[in-house]
């Protein structure tokens, strides 16, 4: 059961008409409001009938319960010693905490992009105010710590934005936060910091003085001193004095000095998908060379331009359809939230439900075998993942390909020529991507100074005279199906 207490009530599939009275109705708000904690019948007699008790407010709330239970479900209004509660699989309010914390701990650690999509659904899900036709003292509270959260969500979006360079989306951002609240300086010095981000000074300073207008005849206070040193840079900057210079240089992740060639190739690829074109780059190289550690940077770096999608393939995940992929883009679902995952799958559901199950409203199936619901399946991927970066490319990150099974490589073969906003970044050992076809091919060597990696090839024999081999030789049948020893070379 989905309820959603911003903007109106409404709980999902159930039309209001059914669920009773105006009381009856105002109860189950009340007990969604509690977020499954018990609602004393006390508190509810208090906010059903104020001074104006009924001779027995137990019985009354007993009677409004089991109408609600007859639309709903009996299980889903559950009583104890300390009142009742609704049991509801999804409420607007929650998601809208979850994907705050999502947000502030993506912002936190640098994942700008993963930042932005978190906020952004958080924001989706705010149509209005909290349960605008209800009134009195009980709900103004409630209002007030939604309002907080509300106002937690437009600040990482703003901040995220500001991060990413996008000044033009924290501009847009930071006035829609303070429509809601016009003295919120906080905002105000984002907004500000915004349009000087932006090169416009005038901008900057028309918005301080609109707020400081506000504080003065509404408050009676004058704006802060963090808020008047950001006033005197943005005057600064109109007088030609103070003016933003030219961008700081891209830092280079850590572990990644000398790869200035393949950052550059990486960087390439993303701007081939951002103009349409796709992409697909294979980064190939033993184990223990750095392929993790140039990707994993690289794409924490994107994330300020792109949507970036993750995937590991694995030993034991090699009989599952197209596991690293669909993983990737569950984590993705998931994380955007329900309202903007069913917007982004779209028509797609139906056949990415073998797949993903109850993720995209679908009961997992088995897949038909057939090329046909292969290709549909196939195309239904590269469709959801084009559109995953909005008015932006995305990329979809596979690590270790060479533990693919063959459906991944099958998928992959099938989007090299059909994504037109994605980037197919897969890192893999030699021979891992054999029968592919590349845009763009990144061979890791060793640098100096670093140890040959130990040799853990699936191509050596079966027995060896040599002590490796021997050793090789009394490891269990399923470990040396996939395992190979061999001495560094010297």
């Amino acid at each position: 059961m989905r309820v959603r207490l911003l903007g109106s009530f409404d709980v999902e599939g159930v039309p209001e008409r059914r669920l009773g009275s105006r009381k009856g109705r105002t109860l189950l708000k009340v007990l969604a409001l509690a977020r499954g904690v018990p609602v004393s019948v006390d508190r509810i007699a208090d906010v059903l009938w104020g001074d104006d008790q009924p001779a027995r407010p137990a019985d009354q709330v007993g009677v409004l319960v089991s109408r609600l239970r007859g639309v709903l479900g009996a299980e889903r209004i559950a009583r104890s010693d300390a009142g009742y509660s609704l049991v509801a699989d999804w409420l607007d309010v929650e998601e809208l905490d979850d994907l705050a914390a999502v947000s502030a701990e993506a912002l936190a650690t640098g994942r700008l992009g993963a930042a932005r999509a978190a906020a952004g659904a958080a924001l989706a899900l705010v149509r209005g105010p909290l349960l605008p036709d209800l009134d009195g003292a009980w709900i103004e509270s409630e209002r007030a710590t939604v309002q907080a959260a509300i106002t937690r969500v437009q600040r990482l979006a703003v901040d995220a934005a500001a991060a990413a360079g996008d000044h033009g989306a924290a501009a847009g951002l930071a006035e829609q936060a303070l429509a809601g609240d016009p003295y919120d300086e906080t905002v105000l010095r984002s907004l500000m910091a915004a349009h000087l981000g932006a090169g416009r000074p005038a901008s900057a300073l028309a918005a301080y003085a609109r707020v400081r207008a506000r504080l003065a005849e509404d408050l009676g206070v004058p704006p802060t001193a963090e808020t008047e040193a950001v006033y005197l840079r943005a005057l600064a900057a109109a007088d030609g004095d103070g003016s933003p210079g030219p961008s700081a240089p891209r830092t280079v992740p850590a572990g990644l000095v000398g790869r200035a060639p393949e950052l550059a190739t990486l960087d390439s690829a993303l701007g081939e998908a951002g103009g349409g074109s796709g992409a697909f780059v294979v980064v190939e190289g033993h184990a223990g060379i750095g392929k993790t550690t140039l990707v994993s940077g690289w794409t924490r770096a994107a994330e300020s331009d792109a949507v970036v999608l993750r995937g590991q393939c694995d030993e034991l995940g090699r009989d599952l359809p197209l596991q690293p992929v669909t993983d990737a883009l569950a984590d993705h679902l998931r994380m955007i939230g329900a309202e903007r995952a069913g917007a982004l799958v779209g028509d797609a559901a139906t056949a990415l439900g073998p797949v993903l199950g109850p993720i995209v409203g679908a009961s997992a199936t088995v897949v038909t075998d057939t090329d046909a619901a292969r290709a549909r399946l196939f195309a239904a991927l590269v469709e959801v993942l084009d559109r995953a970066g909005g008015s932006g490319p995305a990329v979809l990150l596979i690590e270790d390909l060479h533990q693919a099974g063959s459906g991944t490589l099958a998928w992959l073969a099938f989007a090299r020529r059909r994504c037109r906003h994605t980037v197919l970044l897969v890192t893999t050992r030699p021979g891992g991507a054999r029968g592919l076809d590349p845009t763009h091919r990144i061979e890791l060597g060793r640098s100096v100074g670093m140890p040959y990696p130990y040799s853990w090839a699936t191509s050596a024999p079966a027995s060896s005279s040599s002590a490796a081999g021997a050793i090789r030789c009394c490891l269990p049948r399923w470990l040396r199906s996939r395992t190979a020893w061999s001495c560094p070379p010297r």
